[in-house]
């Protein structure tokens, strides 16, 4: 029973295991040919926050 159900599903994941490995090599190169983003820009500090009072 076994080795019946091995043997049904072996050529299935064959052809799946070539779809996965073409599908993975199409998308390395459509990843390297899409430019980098660029750079964010800095942050811009916020409001600055109040200083406590100074006592002589």
């Amino acid at each position: 029973m076994t080795l019946t159900v091995v043997g049904v599903l072996l050529p299935w994941l064959a052809v799946g295991a070539v779809l996965w490995l073409a599908g993975r090599e199409i998308a390395r190169r459509v990843r390297r040919r899409r430019p980098a983003a660029p750079p964010a820009p800095p942050a811009s500090p916020g409001p600055a926050a109040p200083r406590p009072p100074v006592r002589a």
